[in-house]
Order: C-alpha cells, then structure tokens, then sequence
C-alpha cells in the first residue's frame, strides 16, 4: 500500500488468494483489496489462485470480494488468459 501512496503509475495489481486469505505485515488480504478500491479505484484487482477449481474462485470472488476484484485468474495460466485479465 506504501508504494501506491508514492508517485507512480500502476494500473494493475495481481493479488494471490494465499495472501488475501492470510495476514502480510499485520494487513490481510481482504484490507489490501479494499484499499485498493477505495482509494485506487483505477487501478484493476486481478485475484489469482493455484490449485483451485476455477467455480471456487468465482465464488471467493463474489462472496468474498465482492466488489474488490475485476477479475480472477487460475494458476497456472496460459497467455490469452493472463491477457484478459490485465486487459478487460
């Protein structure tokens, strides 16, 4: 979150599941995620997993994030779907 508040040009953010379902220097996941769309609303949330069947991400997703996440993204991935979830 530090390097968001400094001069930059981020547009996307990969955040893995293993951190948005643990704690990271005493901030979750689903806080980091929240930051992001309150306060960097431009900035597309992409979610990604590995090992999970891609349905139980979705519904991480809507359940969890509702409104934190454009996108899910299962590992591993392959090109075209890497694409879509960084670009829309």
């Amino acid at each position: 979150m530090h390097a968001l508040e400094q001069p930059n040009s981020f547009s996307v953010a990969l955040v893995d599941v293993v951190l948005a379902g643990g704690v990271v220097g005493g901030t979750n996941g689903v806080e980091v995620l929240a930051y992001l769309a309150n306060r960097h609303p431009t900035v597309r949330r992409v979610l990604m997993a590995g090992n999970i069947e891609p349905w139980q991400l979705e519904l991480a997703r809507n359940t969890l994030f509702p409104n934190s996440v454009h996108r899910v993204l299962s590992k591993p991935w392959i090109d075209a779907t890497l694409a879509r979830a960084l670009g829309g």
